[in-house]
């Protein structure tokens, strides 16, 4: 039996993660704790970045309405060290001052546009189809 420093439940060594390096071997959170912590963890970046791009709008149209619709476009791609989309995790409850710097400079590389124009900017005739 372990107790969980999370929720302050006694709980049986199944109900926790191996971990190696441990005294015991397990992980000192339950599972349902740990869980529960990446999920809170993955929404807040999740929110933040749907609210920076909300906030930010489309740079060519304006749009702004859905951040569904809106998607980071590296402006110079050969500066690109990481999908913004994919790691947004790295926006992070706690600290993790590192992350949060590299997030920072792969942001400022990055515009925002909206599905439309950015699949016109990828297609590359952005200039037949002005408006």
């Amino acid at each position: 039996m372990h107790t969980c420093p999370t929720c302050k439940q006694t709980k049986p060594f199944s109900e926790f993660a191996k971990n190696k390096t441990r005294k015991n071997g397990h992980d000192s959170w339950c599972k349902v704790c740990r869980v529960a912590y990446a999920k809170l963890r993955r929404d807040y970046g999740k929110n933040v970045m749907n609210r920076y791009k909300t906030m930010k709008g489309c740079s060519r149209c304006g749009y702004n309405k859905h951040p569904a619709a809106l998607e980071f476009n590296h402006i110079n791609p050969l500066l690109k060290n990481f999908c913004l989309c994919t790691n947004y995790y790295s926006v992070s409850l706690k600290k993790h001052y590192k992350l949060k710097i590299d997030f920072k400079k792969e942001l400022a590389n990055c515009e925002v546009l909206c599905a439309n124009c950015h699949n016109i900017h990828t297609y590359g005739k952005e200039e037949d189809y002005a408006a």
